[in-house]
């Protein structure tokens, strides 16, 4: 922190959609991440004055294993993987999710 301290700089953490919107089955994912957010937000005040920027983005739904496991522990009946990945996409204002690679 000395170095940054000394000429400014950012910090960018990665947290989740979930911090602020959540699903059911991922309580403990969503705590960690609405953690994350808020120690985001507390270290944005407590640098500042030293020219430090913290921010957090926040990814919605990417098409990844873990996406796959919660929507396959959903248990929608009669409908493919795929399909409820892309119909999770669809749900963004670009109009898709996205993918890792």
């Amino acid at each position: 922190m000395s170095c940054l301290r000394s000429q400014g700089g950012a910090i960018v953490n990665v947290s989740s959609v979930h911090a602020v919107a959540t699903s059911t089955n991922i309580a403990a994912y969503a705590a960690s991440k609405g953690g994350l957010l808020a120690l985001t937000r507390a270290m944005a005040l407590e640098f500042a004055q030293d020219g430090i920027r913290v921010n957090a983005i926040l990814p919605g739904a990417v098409d990844t294993p873990m996406l796959q496991a919660g929507l396959d522990r959903g248990h929608v009946q009669g409908s493919d993987l795929q399909v409820q990945v892309h119909d999770l996409g669809r749900k963004h204002p670009l109009g898709r999710g996205g993918a890792t690679g």
